[in-house]
C-alpha cells in the first residue's frame, strides 16, 4: 500500500510539472508573439510617416514637405489604412482605436473605415518638430504630448524636422503592455 501511495504521489508530481511546464510555455510563446506583432506594427508606424514624407518631395504639384504630418495644435495621429494604396494620417482622434486584421488583405487595417476582425492592438503615433536655431545649430524638441511649435522656444528657431513616436498597446493577462519606437525625419533638402 505504502508503495502505491509513494507511486501516484511521484506520478502527480510529475504530471503537474509538466502541465506548469506546457502552461508556461504556451504563455510565452503567447507574450513573444505578441511583441514581434507590437514592434512590426510600431516600426510601421514611422515609415508611414517616411512614407507620406518622401511622397511630398516626389509630389508634381510640390507640396511642403511635412506636408500630411501636421494639423494646426494637434500632434497626436492615427495612421488611417483601409486596405488601399492612399495612407494618411488622422489627427481627429482623442483615443487610439483597436487596428483590424483583414484575411482577405492578410494586413492590419486602422482608422473608421477599416474593415476586418477587431485585434487587441492600439497604435498611436506622437509628431512634434525639430526646431533648430539658426545662429547655433542648437536643437530642441518639444515633449511627446505638447502641441507647441517652434516659436515655444523663441526667436530664431526654425522647423527643420518633425520627431515620431510610434506607441502600440496591448492588453496582457495582468497588465498593458506596450511598445515604444522613436525616429528623427528631417527636411534634408533645406538642411
Amino acid at each position: 500500500m505504502l508503495e502505491v501511495i509513494i507511486a501516484v504521489s511521484v506520478l502527480l508530481i510529475s504530471l503537474t510539472a509538466t502541465i506548469v511546464l506546457v502552461v508556461t510555455s504556451i504563455n510565452a510563446g503567447r507574450d513573444s508573439r505578441n511583441k514581434l506583432i507590437g514592434s512590426s506594427l510600431a516600426r510601421e508606424g514611422i515609415e508611414i510617416v517616411r512614407n507620406i514624407r518622401d511622397s511630398n518631395w516626389s509630389d508634381p504639384s510640390h507640396p511642403a514637405w511635412d506636408s500630411g504630418l501636421v494639423s494646426g495644435n494637434d500632434n497626436m495621429a492615427q495612421p488611417v489604412i483601409d486596405g488601399t494604396s492612399n495612407i494618411t494620417l488622422d489627427f481627429s482622434i482623442t483615443a487610439p482605436t483597436n487596428l483590424k486584421y483583414s484575411d482577405a488583405l492578410d494586413q492590419f487595417l486602422q482608422g473608421s473605415s477599416a474593415s476586418g476582425s477587431r485585434t487587441e492592438f492600439f497604435r498611436i503615433l506622437y509628431l512634434n518638430p525639430i526646431c533648430r536655431l539658426d545662429t547655433d545649430g542648437d536643437e530642441k524638441i518639444p515633449v511627446k504630448t505638447s502641441t507647441d511649435d517652434c516659436t515655444a522656444f523663441g526667436l530664431g528657431y526654425a522647423k527643420v524636422g518633425v520627431r515620431i513616436i510610434s506607441e502600440v498597446h496591448w492588453p496582457d493577462a495582468s497588465s498593458s503592455k506596450k511598445i515604444i519606437i522613436e525616429d528623427r525625419l528631417y527636411n534634408w533638402l533645406a538642411l
